[in-house]
């Protein structure tokens, strides 16, 4: 084997595909430190404890080219491990069964912590948690003081968001260099206006162009203030459960809503939503509305298109870069058997 300097090595290794150079971890100490390097970019731990300390101390030394790490349950001193590196871009953390523990009590060398040194590279966080067994032991997270002047996307569970409403209020308005928001779990149409107030274009400096949230009951008022209050949104998700108005009651619709009336009526959503003028100066181009339809996610086209024709800067539903509608709506669930005796997918609408 030639003695050539590591530069030259790491010339060679840009032209190698990264499954090519995990291979050759064994030709030369260049060639191992590159193999580790691309390796252990991304590392997840499904749960951190005792048992687990010294993988992590094994990692320590390659930490420096760690960039994405996942952690479920994972008790924040044992993230210590990583301080002294300060290259994660991303994380994906599951905050639960921590033990009654508070964010604001939490040492340097817990997850506070450790999320304020890797304030200056964190690009993008996702933040959950589990469902506690004992609720008086679930670790209570908050945004409490935390500044990543870095971050770009973010990702959350309503009720991490709700455990403390001031903390995150603040943490949102600290941060209106995020490009993307991710709330998973239903809002009140309160508290999506009470997010809107704290992030919204009426800043110039708050750069937000992606949105997802859940909401239980949709009406046009929250995409009203949504369209008045993010006017340079381009993409929204929205997973709902029901839409409503004031002069009826709220339905369950169906993939071909509104188109799908058994008595000939116009639902009243309908004609709200050809009263605002804030759909016409709205910049969306992508939207994606769903449900839940009894054993996986059931995709809105119908209202999708409602959507589109009040909205005429859309050009494309869920992602798909188009506004093409599946031929007939073929109903079929993600997941290979419904554990219901009768399956109601896509079938469990309100008729009316």
């Amino acid at each position: 084997m030639p003695d050539l300097p590591p530069e030259l090595w790491c010339t060679v290794a840009l032209y190698l595909p990264n499954d090519t150079l995990k291979g050759l971890y064994a030709v030369n100490r260049p060639f191992f430190d590159l193999a580790m390097n691309e390796s252990y970019r991304e590392v997840s731990f499904r749960k951190i404890d005792e048992s687990t300390t010294r993988q992590l101390e094994a990692l320590s030394s390659l930490s420096g080219s760690l960039e994405h790490l996942t952690v479920s349950c994972c008790p924040p001193e044992y993230l210590s491990v990583f301080y002294k590196h300060k290259s994660l871009s991303s994380l994906t953390l599951n905050v639960a069964s921590l033990g009654r523990q508070s964010f604001e009590t939490s040492t340097s060398s817990g997850l506070h912590g450790f999320l304020r040194q890797q304030g200056g590279t964190l690009r993008h966080l996702e933040i959950s948690a589990s469902v506690s067994e004992n609720p008086w032991r679930a670790y209570r997270f908050s945004f409490h003081d935390l500044q990543l002047s870095s971050l770009q996307s973010l990702s959350v569970t309503a009720d991490i968001l709700a455990s403390s409403w001031d903390d995150s209020f603040a943490f949102l308005r600290n941060h209106v260099q995020l490009e993307s928001l991710s709330i998973d779990g239903p809002l009140a149409p309160s508290e999506i206006y009470r997010i809107l107030d704290v992030l919204n274009h009426h800043h110039p400096s708050t750069a937000l162009v992606e949105l997802s949230l859940s909401i239980y009951n949709l009406d046009v008022r929250v995409l009203d203030k949504l369209a008045s209050d993010l006017r340079r949104l381009r993409s929204l998700k929205l997973k709902i459960s029901k839409i409503s108005c004031d002069t009826t009651y709220a339905i369950t619709p169906s993939q071909h809503f509104p188109d799908d009336s058994v008595s000939g009526k116009v639902y009243p959503f309908v004609n709200e939503m050809k009263l605002h003028a804030s759909f016409e100066r709205w910049e969306l181009k992508d939207i994606t509305i769903k449900r839940r339809s009894c054993c996986a996610d059931l995709l809105l086209w119908g209202l999708m298109s409602l959507c589109a024709q009040c909205i005429p800067s859309i050009t494309s539903f869920a992602g798909n870069g188009d506004k093409m509608i599946p031929a007939g709506l073929q109903l079929q669930a993600t997941y290979k058997r419904c554990l219901q005796v009768l399956c109601s997918y896509g079938t469990d609408h309100t008729l009316w």
